[in-house]
């Protein structure tokens, strides 16, 4: 079970970092001061982490 979740998340973070949704983050936007494309991928890339240490520590 464990096995099909890491494989569900991969699938899903290769969703999530795909070109065209990506580019729906590309804009002339800020957040104190950093571009929002930066910093969606920042929260998509900790996201991913915490999923992983949070399935993979689960006993």
């Amino acid at each position: 079970m464990k096995r099909k979740r890491l494989f569900g998340i991969a699938i899903l973070f290769l969703f999530l970092f795909n070109d065209p949704l990506l580019r729906l983050f590309c804009g002339d936007g800020m957040v104190m001061g950093i571009p929002v494309a930066f910093v969606s991928i920042f929260l998509l890339w900790i996201g991913l982490i915490s999923m992983l240490i949070f399935l993979t520590e689960r006993t």
